[in-house]
């Protein structure tokens, strides 16, 4: 904390630190990169190149006289910051694969809030409490009892959440068009077996192709055959378009 109410920032990625202040703008502590200092200016930009990888690793953009853009390129990840708050934006490439406080980012509003045991809370002051660790001094605060917890074998909850849960799943779908494997570049949503959609919408989904004997056809086989979904095609050319029938919400 540099104040009653603004926070400097710290951004690490490998090896390298990035330290920025906003209420030092216009000075030399502005921004400090590996120990050594840089003063920006607005629309100014700063870099951070690792040696050992032989590219940058990061960005730091000085949009206004206190507000800051940091993007991570190669991890997919971008942090805006203004002295108050931050707000952390991911690539597209890790829908469905993250956790904790920030959320799942799977594009589906139900059951946002989960603590570290994938228990599904009422709201986001909840599951910040789940994440609350004691550091011996004072004891963590307790989230309440009305959540919705699952396993891998069952699923209990208690009253106070009604919506499904445990019914759907995301799927990259698969094609074989004139002797090449197409896929859609970002899973959709379906039902698990034993589930029913309520209702259904079209989707406009797109779908890039590659050789059958291309090395990647084969990863991307593996994961198919494991029943993973694959998220990094989002870069590929679209080969063509296709509609799809996703449903809106799954249910026993």
């Amino acid at each position: 904390p540099v104040g009653p109410s603004n926070k400097s920032l710290i951004v690490r990625i490998l090896k390298h630190k990035i330290e920025i202040d906003a209420t030092a703008a216009g000075s030399e502590r502005e921004v400090v990169i590996n120990g050594v200092p840089q003063r920006l200016s607005v629309e100014q930009r700063a870099y951070v190149y690792d040696k050992e990888f032989k590219q940058v690793v990061a960005y730091i953009n000085k949009k206004t006289s206190h507000r800051y853009l940091v993007t991570l390129p190669q991890v997919g990840l971008r942090v805006r910051y203004d002295g108050y708050s931050t707000f952390t934006e991911l690539s597209q490439i890790w829908q469905d694969k993250v956790c904790g406080v920030f959320g799942d980012f799977d594009n589906d509003f139900i059951y946002e809030y989960r603590g570290p045991k994938q228990c599904a809370l009422i709201d986001g002051p909840e599951m910040a409490k789940s994440y609350a660790v004691p550091d011996g001094s004072c004891s963590a605060p307790r989230p309440s009892q009305n959540k919705l917890c699952e396993t891998e074998d069952h699923r209990s909850h208690s009253s106070g959440i009604s919506h499904n849960t445990g019914c759907s799943h995301k799927k990259t779908m698969k094609v074989t068009q004139q002797g090449k494997l197409c896929l859609s570049k970002y899973p959709v949503k379906v039902c698990n077996p034993g589930c029913s959609a309520d209702e259904e919408r079209q989707e406009d989904v797109p779908f890039t192709c590659m050789d059958q004997e291309d090395p990647r056809a084969y990863r991307v086989m593996r994961e198919l055959s494991a029943n993973r979904p694959i998220y990094d095609l989002s870069d590929r050319s679209t080969a063509f378009r296709k509609q799809i029938s996703v449903p809106e919400r799954c249910s026993p």
